[in-house]
């Protein structure tokens, strides 16, 4: 299982970025909406994929998911599987070498791949 750059909590995830003031109203369906998140969020699940076949990236300093609030606590809670940082944008691991040589090793690693294919 690969996961590039992963949300822990979608529901959190949005209320950062909503820029809504301490009295916005708004507030209050996104205090609603957390229990339902947290029930769908990743951390709430057991995987079960054995950790050796657990891989995550992510951006160093991502805008959108931050990297100590959701993706550390993902890799904590998968049991800290190998994980590779990238540079650039959000979506920046489309033009990283780094994370596509990490995604061949991981193809590779879990039997999806012989190493001649990727």
């Amino acid at each position: 299982m690969i996961l590039g750059v992963p949300v822990a909590d979608l529901v959190e995830v949005l209320g950062s970025h909503a820029g809504l003031s301490s009295d916005d109203p708004r507030r209050d369906t996104l205090a609603l909406a957390a229990p339902i998140g947290r029930m769908i969020s990743p951390p709430s699940l057991e995987p079960r994929v054995a950790l050796s076949g657990r891989f995550i990236y992510a951006r160093i300093a991502d805008q959108l998911v931050h990297p100590r609030e959701q993706v550390i606590r993902l890799w904590r809670h998968w049991g800290r599987p190998q994980i590779v940082w990238y540079r650039g944008g959000h979506t920046g691991f489309f033009r990283s070498h780094p994370v596509q040589r990490f995604i061949d090793q991981a193809i590779v690693q879990s039997g999806l791949a012989c190493p001649e294919q990727v």
